[in-house]
């Protein structure tokens, strides 16, 4: 939970920099960058992890702009945490001899 909160924080400041750089004129492309990543990993990723994971999609667009993969991440991370559970690291006989046959 911690290192969530520093990569929110990180990311809160990296937005921050990169808009009061644009409003000053000095560095605009900061702030186009940084844009354009969430935009594209919003669209890419952000909105279908979201939406898999039960968030709606007002809420996973908003979250995903605004800190990108330090959002959607770690929530896909425990949707393949969730997913594996014990029955998935019992070895079953039909694993067995499809092995032994390919040998």
């Amino acid at each position: 939970m911690l290192k969530q909160l520093i990569n929110y924080g990180t990311v809160v400041l990296l937005w921050l920099v990169s808009i009061r750089s644009f409003l000053a004129g000095k560095f605009p492309y900061l702030f186009c960058a940084v844009a354009g990543l969430n935009l594209c990993q919003t669209i890419g990723i952000g909105m279908r992890t979201g939406v898999r994971y039960g968030k709606g999609g007002l809420e996973s667009f908003c979250m995903s702009m605004a800190f990108g993969h330090a959002w959607w991440l770690p929530l896909k991370m425990r949707m393949q945490a969730e997913d594996l559970g014990e029955d998935d690291f019992r070895r079953r006989d039909m694993q067995c001899l499809r092995k032994e046959r390919a040998l």
